[in-house]
């Protein structure tokens, strides 16, 4: 598990999106896979992330 640190999305949207399914800084993450697209594990719910956005999303690998 990961924990997220901080997200650099500029794009208010894509941000909201991000929020709502839980991709928030402090909650803890799981990369399912990484292609050809990014699954990522948040809690109950599992999103596909492209890698323009995934890229954005930083977190503490040392979690």
């Amino acid at each position: 598990m990961l924990e997220i640190v901080h997200v650099a999305q500029e794009d208010i949207r894509t941000l909201q999106k991000l929020m709502a399914v839980g991709i928030l800084p402090g909650r803890k993450v799981e990369v399912v896979h990484r292609y050809p697209s990014y699954v990522v594990r948040v809690g109950n719910t599992t999103v596909a992330l492209g890698e323009e956005i995934a890229e954005k999303i930083y977190v503490n690998e040392q979690f």
